[in-house]
């Protein structure tokens, strides 16, 4: 077997072996001296196998195998491992990011159910706070309708909340469009 043909044989086992890497590892649950010692014996076990296969190429190749093949063999393992593992990790945050940009409008929907004039205010507050910092919430405002849309689709109330989040995505853009953009002097 070739040399390219053994790196890429490695590059598949070490980014399976990553994305699998990452998702047991954030499916562990207990103690956080656990979590730590099951996390990296999860990792060994998991790059376990494409160790083994590198040394069983390495084996294939016999002695004569110089240093700069070497290096192809485990750069083909350990920098897929990596990139996986980083991908994985961005996904999952981000993830977490919209979910947690989310959980203001999900609990205004709550509200909704209950006590509309409370929803009005938390949203109006809400709102206004993201004004004061200067962020820009349409963005935000854009996943709260698809995340509400998605977790409440049977529910009576969905089009009301999401014609209201949708005009104050409308009313943030035009009073966008009204204020010209600062320019700063030399």
């Amino acid at each position: 077997m070739s040399l390219g043909l053994q790196c890429a044989v490695l590059a598949v086992v070490g980014s399976i072996s990553g994305f699998a890497a990452h998702r047991f590892s954030a499916s562990l649950r207990g103690s956080l001296k656990l979590q730590f010692t099951l996390r990296y014996f999860l990792e060994g076990l998991l790059i376990a196998p494409g160790i083994a296969l590198a040394l069983f190429f390495i084996h294939q190749r016999g002695l004569s195998l110089n240093l700069f093949d070497l290096a192809w063999l485990d750069s083909a393992l350990i920098l897929p491992y990596a990139g996986a593992r980083i991908a994985a990790h961005r996904s999952s945050a981000s993830r977490r990011v919209r979910r947690a940009n989310t959980l203001p409008y999900s609990h205004w929907f709550g509200l909704l159910r209950t006590n509309p004039p409370a929803a009005h205010v938390f949203l109006t507050t809400y709102l206004a706070q993201h004004d004061r910092q200067h962020l820009d919430p349409v963005a935000e405002l854009r996943s709260a309708c698809a995340s509400l849309e998605e977790a409440h689709a049977a529910d009576p109330l969905l089009p009301m909340a999401v014609a209201r989040l949708r005009s104050e995505i409308a009313r943030l853009e035009v009073s966008r469009a009204r204020v010209p953009p600062s320019r700063e002097l030399p």
